[in-house]
C-alpha cells in the first residue's frame, strides 16, 4: 500500500507490528507506554522499588506528551526534550533488582530510535492522541452496533468511514458536496466518483 520508496515525515504508532513495514521513521506512542508504566504499577503496588521507577516514569512520559503545548521557542524546547530524554535514560540505566522493571528498561535502551524523535522537532508529537481521537467515534459506533455482520458489511463501513473522514479535511461542506456527487451519479452511471469527490475542491 505504501510502496517500497522511503517516506517523508514520522508514524506515531502504538507498537502493532504491522506498522514495521512503513517505510518511514517510526515514533512510538508515548501514551501507550504511560499505560504500561501504569499497569506495572498496578500489578506490584506493594513494591517500593516498582512504586518508586513508576511515579518518576509517569513524570518524564507526561511532560514530553505536554511539552509541545508549553508554547516554547525551537532552543527552548530543544533543551527541555532533552532533559526529559536524559531523565527517561537514566532511569532505564539504573541497575533495578525487579524483573519487570529490568524489562522496561531493556526496552527503552533498546528500542530508542523510535523513542525520541519527538526530542528533534515540536512538530513531531509524542503521541498519537489525536489519530486516536479521530476514529473514537467510530470504533463506538462499531461497539454499539455489535460490529458488522459480514464482510461486505465491514467493507461498507470502511469505505464510507474513509469517504466520509477525508471529505471533512477536504471540503468546506461535506454533506452537499457528497449529495451533489450521488445525484449526478444517479445521472450518469460511469462518473468518476474518486474524481468528482476529491479531484478538486472546487467542485
Amino acid at each position: 500500500m505504501f510502496g517500497k520508496e522511503r517516506l517523508p515525515g514520522v508514524l506515531v504508532v502504538d507498537r502493532y507490528a504491522g506498522y514495521n513495514r512503513v517505510p518511514c521513521k517510526i515514533q512510538y506512542c508515548y501514551a501507550h507506554l504511560l499505560r504500561d508504566i501504569k499497569d506495572l504499577e498496578s500489578e506490584f503496588e506493594g513494591c517500593e522499588e516498582v512504586k518508586n521507577y513508576t511515579r518518576e516514569m509517569k513524570i518524564c512520559l507526561t511532560d514530553a506528551m505536554q511539552l509541545r503545548n508549553r508554547q516554547l521557542n525551537e532552543a527552548e524546547y530543544r533543551a527541555e526534550a532533552e532533559n526529559i530524554k536524559n531523565k527517561i535514560l537514566e532511569l532505564s540505566q539504573k541497575q533495578a533488582v525487579h524483573p519487570a522493571i529490568r524489562r522496561l528498561q531493556d526496552f527503552y535502551v533498546e528500542k530508542a530510535e523510535r523513542l525520541y524523535g519527538w526530542c528533534e522537532n515540536a512538530e513531531i508529537p509524542a503521541e498519537n492522541n489525536y489519530a486516536e481521537r479521530e476514529i473514537r467515534k467510530v470504533v463506538i459506533a462499531r461497539k454499539m452496533s455489535y460490529g458488522s455482520q459480514s464482510k461486505e458489511g465491514a467493507k461498507t463501513r470502511e469505505i464510507w468511514t474513509s469517504i466520509l473522514q477525508s471529505l471533512k479535511k477536504r471540503a468546506e461542506n461535506p454533506r452537499d458536496k457528497l449529495i451533489k456527487a450521488l445525484n449526478k451519479l444517479g445521472q450518469n452511471k460511469d462518473l468518476d466518483m474518486a474524481g468528482e469527490l476529491f479531484g478538486s475542491q472546487t467542485n
